[in-house]
């Protein structure tokens, strides 16, 4: 049987704009969704073992309402007219959370989009945002463990009132023990000799460190 695997190494990979491959496992955005107020977290398999990753995101402003106009500043409307155009006011010019594609944890698992006034004034006035948000891309938190097979579509939690995002695995890798019970002294391997030794039709992906290091604790004279 397969050996229980892991579905990758957290923080070394991550899917913004097409397919990527994490140890031997690759993964998919088919759909990133609509109307995210903040980020979902994607998870494969359940309980304890289960892989998780949090997401980024990337959309549009679609509205300011203003719930307390505050004090001092003078005459604050009680709703804001949005620009036409720019970054993070139409289609064609998205904001993105995970700026310039920096490392964990800035811009993955965002909890809320907030408006915050500024100035001269003797109460602070507030306001709501609503965002047309999608998933942008899809970082692993943790990579689980136990995974003999494709764990299928993974579940999506969170993202306060957004919906309709869509993750999978397009390719499992698993994973074999090799033993090698008894060789000649001086016996040298290459990859080859191992891939002859099973199935062609597996994938064999194999660490040259870790290969000698399970060479050395399983070879007998």
């Amino acid at each position: 049987m397969p050996f229980p695997r892991s579905l990758g190494n957290p923080w070394t990979q991550q899917g913004i704009t097409s397919d990527f491959t994490n140890s031997g496992i690759t993964y998919s955005l088919s759909n990133r969704g609509g109307d995210y107020q903040s980020s979902p977290t994607f998870e494969f398999g359940a309980g304890a073992n289960k892989a998780t990753f949090k997401s980024s995101l990337r959309g549009t402003v679609k509205s300011i309402n203003v719930s307390n106009v505050g004090a001092g500043y003078g005459d604050l409307p009680a709703s804001i007219t949005l620009p036409a155009s720019g970054t993070g006011f139409d289609s064609s010019t998205p904001f993105f959370t995970d700026f310039n594609n920096v490392s964990f944890p800035p811009g993955y698992d965002v909890k809320d989009f907030q408006v915050v006034f500024t100035g001269n004034f003797t109460t602070q006035a507030a306001a709501t945002v609503t965002i047309n948000g999608e998933i942008d891309g899809i970082r692993m938190a943790s990579g689980g463990n136990g995974f003999t097979s494709n764990p299928g579509e993974p579940a999506v939690t969170g993202g306060s009132g957004g919906s309709g995002a869509v993750s999978g695995i397009n390719k499992f890798t698993s994973q074999w023990n090799v033993n090698i019970s008894k060789v000649e002294a001086g016996t040298k391997f290459f990859q080859p000799m191992l891939n002859s030794a099973i199935s062609m039709n597996l994938e064999i992906q194999v660490s040259t460190i870790q290969c000698m290091i399970n060479l050395i604790r399983e070879i007998t004279f």
